[in-house]
């Protein structure tokens, strides 16, 4: 029993250690996932070095900002911002509105040998 008290103890330590993985030699961890919209709005938006290791960025527009050395590691990005999906259906309504098939390249709103074409000359002139 003693053996396992003294394992959970090291365990519990050497969490504490590597849950502040920020370097201050090689990132500014000052700003990190709760402070980098300081940085951001920043005058010359500068976010050089930002320690952003795991940090949920979605649908963040950085333009301009200088992420030169900053840990973006493991960082979470989402791909869907944009889409309007007022239904709730999963999909994006204006894709829907448009009269687009799943298949449909050319949306003439058939899936037929057209569309084969349109494969066909994406694949040989990308």
């Amino acid at each position: 029993m003693k053996y396992v008290k003294s394992c959970l103890i090291i365990t519990m330590l050497l969490g504490v250690g590597y849950s502040q993985d920020c370097d201050p030699d090689w990132y500014n961890c000052d700003c990190n996932e709760d402070t980098w919209q300081e940085y951001y709005n920043s005058e010359g938006h500068n976010m050089e070095g930002c320690y952003l290791e795991g940090a949920n960025l979605s649908c963040v527009n950085f333009t301009d900002a200088n992420l030169w050395d900053a840990d973006l590691y493991d960082t979470t990005w989402d791909d869907e911002c944009g889409i309007t999906d007022s239904n709730a259906d999963g999909y994006d309504d204006v894709s829907y509105d448009a009269g687009a098939v799943s298949g449909d390249l050319n949306l003439d709103g058939l899936n037929n040998v057209l569309d084969v074409v349109s494969v066909v000359n994406i694949a040989l002139n990308p």
